[in-house]
Parts: C-alpha cells; structure tokens; sequence
C-alpha cells in the first residue's frame, strides 16, 4: 500500500500506527487517530489525550430502560434460537415415527455433519515403557500421528485370564488423582483388558493454549467455531482416534474372541457414540454419567459451558444423542446416572421421557433386555454397578 501512495507522490496520505491490546483502545492509537482527522479535517490543536467529565450513559438512552428488550418486549437471541430448536426437534421427531430409514440417516448425517473420515488416522505406534504390579501390567503407548499431534494410551493388561477388552474414554487431566483411574483399576483387576488414552484436547492433550476471546468454563468456544469452519468437529477427532487406537492395538496384542466394549464417562459418551455409529463395532458400550441429549442445551438458556466440544453444529435435525444409541442397536447399551444440562443427574421422568424412542427401538427388536437406564446417587454406586454390570 505504501508503494502504491509513492507511485503516486502521496506518501503523506498514508500511515499506520499499532499498537499491543486486547479488546482496547490505546492511548497510542487515540492519538494518533486524533491526529489523523485533525491533519485532514484541518482542524488545529493538541492531539495529546485529556482526561474529561464523561456524560452520564442513561442521557444516551432513546428506550425507557436502555434495552430494547426490556421496553418494548423484544425477543433475545436465545428466544430466536429456541423457536428454531423447537422447530428442529419437531422435525427430528417426526423422522423418529415416519421414516423407516431414520436410523440408516443418522449414521450417515453423524459422518457428514461431525467430519468424520474413515481410516483417516494411521499413525505409528511406539512403546514406551512397562510397570509390573501384584496382577496386572500397567503398559504405556504412543501414537504418532506424522507432524500433527501425538495421542498417549496406557493398557491394563491382566497375568491371568481376560474376559474384555475396554476401551475406556474419560478427560483424565489429574494423572496424581488416584480417584480418576478408580474405574479401570476396578476393571482391570476384575479380569478386563482396558485401554485408557488422552483424547485430543484432553488429559495431557489439553486444554492447549489456543483459548481465544469466547472462554468460559474451561472450554474454548472459539476452537469449536474453529471447526465449524473446517468442517471437523471435535467429536469426529475423537471418533477417528478411537478407530486408530484400536485399530494399533488388535495389531499390537492378541484379543481375537474378546468381547470389545466402549465405555465413557461424562460427556465423552458423544465422542464414543459417535465412533460407534462411524463403523467401530463395539460388543457393549456402557456410559457413566452422560450428557442425556445434545437438545437439552439447546432449550435452555443455562447450562455447562463444558458439554459445547461434544455437539455438532446444525445436527439437531437430523439426530441427538438418543439416535446416537438407537442407531447402535442391537449393541447392549447402559446409560449409569445421565446428566441434565447443568451437570446434574436427571430424574427417571426426564430419562423415560428422552430415552422413550430408544426403547421403542430395542422393543422392536426383542431385544428389550440390551438397553438400560440406571440412576443410583448413592457414593460408590458406579464401581458398585460395574462389578456387578461384569459378573452377569
């Protein structure tokens, strides 16, 4: 730009100045903006900033309250938002009763609208270390996926005899907590082979540094607009590890007749979800406090921030979690203490009520036994439930 001012003897029309802020005006940038229309407005004077008595913000008021919401009942963005969501859910519903390919739909619309590409991780698998304790081997791994990003896993492999194979899928970010490996411990010591990797963005993958301006909670919206842009969810990123983690591992170790059941603990049951229904062939899949639908969000105007990585933007149409699972079928599936959209454990009304197309499903099948719903809020009922869960 500057050399296109010289080629035409007007270098003194142009100039940049800049200088390091956030979301700020700087006292740099003030005056050297004052400066600007003082020179080409010709207006003389000092360009330096002065502090000045600022007016009261209500003399700027044109509504009663200065909201247009508030003075003349305009509608907020949620409002807009909810009537479209309602209108989605409605669509989905009718999908549910009428089409007798909705659940083929779903699985491909979740490829589709998530990103996800078959076989799209390949990365190499590399050994890194082994501990030997009382019953079991605590194994530790490393998938280098090329230049883009390494994915850890650590396998619990037992001296005697092994029932399952579990993937077990969880945020894991406090690596000192015992309480966080309480679960495949339990496993693990039950006879199961389980498999336990940092997902990316998770655990010792993140939460990374890129938090941009939309931050709350803990959880970057920004990285979620981010793949919106370029068409990859988080939760295709996590389907596709998941495919190449076990893809390493049946090379790796030798689990042929084992039963391959997924398992998850809050949110992540998206992330597993998903790889289920993008082609992994689980046995069961077992999900410990799960987000109980992507739509309980979207309808109300409060919820954790925490649960936006595992939605898929403009999917409401098309599936929610409940299809998600039904799609799964006749895979066994139980659902251990689900959760509102604030976190909370929902009540078995809100289940009954969400989960209802899923049992229709399983019903039509024969198969009412494959599905459940537990809520149980009492401490230790999740290892409680497990141990019995792996005895039947």
């Amino acid at each position: 730009a500057k050399k296109a001012y010289l080629a035409f003897n007007q270098s003194n029309q142009f100039d940049m100045v800049e200088d390091d802020a956030g979301h700020a005006s700087t006292k740099k940038n003030r005056e050297a903006m004052y400066a600007f229309f003082q020179k080409h407005l010709d207006n003389p004077g000092s360009n330096e900033d002065e502090k000045v008595a600022l007016f009261p913000i209500d003399e700027l008021y044109v509504m009663t309250t200065g909201q247009l919401s508030s003075s003349i009942g305009s509608k907020f963005l949620f409002d807009v938002n909810l009537e479209i969501a309602n209108n989605n859910a409605k669509i989905l519903e009718k999908q549910r009763t009428e089409s007798k390919n909705h659940l083929t739909n779903v699985k491909v619309k979740a490829k589709e609208l998530s990103g996800f590409e078959e076989g799209k991780k390949t990365g190499k698998l590399i050994f890194s270390g082994r501990t030997d304790m009382d019953s079991w081997y605590l194994e530790k791994y490393i998938i280098e996926f090329g230049s883009q990003y390494v994915v850890p896993f650590i396998c619990l492999r037992p001296k005697g005899v092994t029932h399952n194979l579990v993937i077990y899928i969880d945020d894991l970010k406090d690596k000192a907590d015992q309480k966080i490996l309480e679960i495949p411990l339990q496993l693990v010591m039950d006879g199961n082979a389980v498999i336990v990797p940092d997902l990316p963005g998770y655990g010792d993958l993140g939460p990374g540094y890129l938090k941009g301006d939309a931050y709350f909670a803990s959880t970057s919206y920004n990285q979620w607009f981010a793949g919106i842009l370029n068409g990859k969810s988080m939760v295709a990123i996590h389907a596709e590890t998941i495919q190449a983690i076990l893809s390493h591992c049946n090379a790796k170790f030798d689990f042929s007749g084992m039963e391959l059941i997924g398992m998850s603990k809050g949110p992540f049951n998206s992330s597993l979800l998903h790889a289920a229904v993008c082609g992994t062939d689980f046995n069961e899949i077992v999900m410990i406090e799960p987000l109980i639908s992507i739509a309980s969000i979207t309808l109300n105007k409060e919820y954790d921030p925490s649960f936006i990585p595992f939605t898929v933007a403009g999917g409401l149409m098309y599936y929610d979690i409940p299809d998600l699972v039904a799609a799964c079928s006749p895979v066994k599936i139980a659902i251990f203490n689900a959760l509102d959209h604030m976190g909370k454990i929902a009540n078995m009304t809100e289940l009954d009520e969400t989960y209802e197309f899923v049992k229709n499903q399983y019903k039509s099948l024969g198969l009412e036994h494959n599905f459940s719903v537990v809520v149980d809020k009492n401490e230790n009922s999740v290892l409680k439930y497990l141990t019995e869960y792996f005895k039947r």
